[in-house]
């Protein structure tokens, strides 16, 4: 396992961000659920507001495709953190 350099920490930042957007647009209920977000006063705070939606989003994020849910569930972990988790789904989805 090899440690992370903060370029990559960065791009995956980006990634994660890129991806919990898609995640939310693709959603059927875009708009019915109201999860408080307000967006971060500099970008040196959106790291931890993504991971903050993220955390509000997991437990109620659902998709009928799973090879779809498991991705989107996959970024959505590795937004808070829980890269272990991600894998975890990253694996089930290309199973």
């Amino acid at each position: 396992m090899s440690l992370l350099t903060m370029r990559q920490v960065r791009r995956l930042h980006g990634y994660c961000a890129l991806a919990l957007f898609l995640v939310i647009a693709a959603s059927p209920s875009w708009g019915a659920q109201d999860f408080s977000f307000r967006a971060p006063a500099s970008p040196a705070n959106a790291a931890a507001a993504i991971s903050d939606l993220a955390s509000r989003l997991i437990p109620v994020y659902q998709d009928q495709d799973p090879e779809r849910y498991l991705a989107n569930l996959s970024a959505l972990q590795m937004a808070v953190g829980d890269f272990a988790a991600a894998d975890i789904s990253d694996r089930k989805s290309t199973v």
